[in-house]
C-alpha cells in the first residue's frame, strides 16, 4: 500500500500547503492596512478534519477581530470615536447604508457631514445630516449631538451597534454591511471627541505570524519532496506487487 499512502500524504500537504497561503494573504492585507483608520484585522479559523488519509488541515471561515483600535487625537472637531462595539452609519452609493469605525466627518460644500470617503453620514433615523450655512464653529459632542457655536443642537449622530458582530460583512476597509442584522441605534453613545479610532491591527504579530507562515510552507515543500521521490520511485513493476 506503499503507492496509496504516499498519495495520501500529498493530498494531506497540498491541503496544508493552500491553508497556509490563505494565512499569509490574510495577514499580509492586515499589515497593508496597519495604518488604515476603523479597520478590524482579519482572521481565519481552521481545524484539522479526520479523512482517510490523515489528519487534513481545512479552512472554516474568516472572521474580524472588533478589538478596539487605539484613539489618534487630532483636536478636530468632527472627528470621534465610537465606544464599545458601536459603528457609524454612512450612505454608500453602491453598497447603501454601511456602518464605520472611522470617525474622520467632514462638510462638503452642500452642507453635509460626510464622512472621509465623501459618503453622507446619518443620524439616529438615517436621514442625511445636513448643516445650516449659518452655523459656525461645528462640534460633535461625547453624548453625539452636533452643536453649533451656540451650543444648539442640530442634529443627532447615528451611533449603532448590533447584537451579532459575526453577521457583518466586511465591505472595502473600515465598513461593514449587516447580513440578515438590524442595526440598533445607541441612545447614549459614549464617543471620544476630537479624535479617530486607528487601525486594530498588531504589527509585530502579524509580522511573525507571516515569518511563522513561511517556515511552515518550507517544512511541507521539503515533505511534498519527499513524498513525490517516493511516488516516482514506484514504477508499474512495483505498482502490480504492491496491489498484487
Amino acid at each position: 500500500m506503499a503507492y496509496s499512502t504516499n498519495i495520501d500524504t500529498a493530498l494531506t500537504i497540498t491541503s496544508a500547503v493552500n491553508v497556509y497561503l490563505e494565512k499569509f494573504r490574510i495577514h499580509t492585507q492586515n499589515i497593508a492596512n496597519a495604518e488604515t483608520a476603523g479597520y478590524k484585522s482579519l482572521l481565519i479559523r481552521t481545524s484539522h478534519q479526520h479523512k482517510h488519509h490523515g489528519n487534513v488541515l481545512k479552512k472554516i471561515a474568516i472572521d474580524n477581530s472588533f478589538r478596539k483600535g487605539t484613539f489618534i487625537k487630532t483636536g478636530d472637531p468632527l472627528n470621534v470615536m465610537a465606544g464599545g462595539n458601536a459603528f457609524f452609519a454612512v450612505k454608500s452609493d453602491r453598497n447603501g447604508t454601511i456602518y464605520t469605525s472611522d470617525g474622520r466627518f467632514s462638510i462638503d460644500n452642500e452642507n453635509r457631514l460626510i464622512s472621509i470617503n465623501g459618503d453622507p453620514v446619518l443620524d439616529m433615523d438615517g436621514n442625511e445630516i445636513l448643516i445650516p450655512t449659518e452655523a459656525k464653529d461645528i462640534h460633535i459632542r461625547s453624548t453625539g449631538e452636533i452643536m453649533n457655536s451656540d451650543n444648539a443642537i442640530i442634529a443627532r449622530l447615528g451611533v449603532f451597534e448590533f447584537e451579532n458582530l459575526n453577521n457583518l460583512t466586511h465591505i472595502g476597509t473600515s465598513a461593514f454591511k449587516p447580513n440578515n442584522e438590524t442595526a440598533v441605534a445607541v441612545t447614549f453613545p459614549n464617543l471620544r471627541d476630537g479624535g479617530y479610532e486607528a487601525s486594530n491591527v498588531n504589527t509585530v504579530y502579524e509580522m511573525a505570524s507571516v515569518q511563522d507562515i513561511g517556515l511552515q510552507i518550507k517544512r511541507l515543500a521539503t515533505n511534498q519532496r519527499l513524498s513525490d521521490s517516493l511516488l516516482k520511485e514506484q514504477t508499474p513493476e512495483k505498482l502490480v506487487k504492491t496491489w498484487a
